[in-house]
């Protein structure tokens, strides 16, 4: 009984709604008149036509250009033959035996506890991972912080 007069007083209300509308959209249509008159719609298309030629010729003419294209890849070339006075410095490798997500969280939360410059080098298979330190007694600790998780690493050295 309640389902029925619930449903009742809400198609009651919506049938008002639609009988206001209509009144309101009547009443709005009796106000406008509609004319049609041929030479100026033509005038108008006529002067749309140059306008859209006038912003094009603007674009085409402006040679300032403040934008830059956006790149998913950079390539850069250093041509060291002639800097023969550039010093190399060393870097150590950390190997991994597992290049899973885990194991490579650990060692950056290893690497940044010790407070050691490192980056990553994303090869086709694997992550290196490269630590800039001159002491290698660090490199050992954190070696060793390694085993602890369970992560079985070595260390090579590099000169770049």
């Amino acid at each position: 009984m309640k389902k029925n007069i619930l449903f009742s007083v809400f198609i009651g209300i919506l049938f008002l709604l639609i009988i206001i509308l209509m009144f309101v959209g009547k009443s709005d249509l009796s106000q406008q008149t509609f004319t049609f008159d041929d030479t100026n719609f033509f005038n108008q298309s006529e002067s749309q036509n140059k306008k859209n030629t006038s912003w094009y010729n603007t674009t085409k003419n402006n040679s300032k250009k403040d934008y830059s294209i956006f790149a998913n890849e950079l390539y850069m070339h250093f041509d060291l033959k002639n800097s023969d006075d550039l010093e190399k410095k060393k870097f150590y490798q950390i190997l991994i035996d597992r290049n899973d997500p885990y194991s490579l969280f650990c060692v950056k939360q290893n690497i940044d506890s010790l407070k050691l410059k490192f980056f990553l080098l994303n090869a086709k298979n694997n992550t290196q991972i490269f630590v800039d330190s001159s002491d290698i007694s660090i490199i050992y600790v954190l070696i060793e912080n390694l085993k602890a998780q369970n992560i079985k690493s070595s260390f090579k050295e590099i000169w770049l």
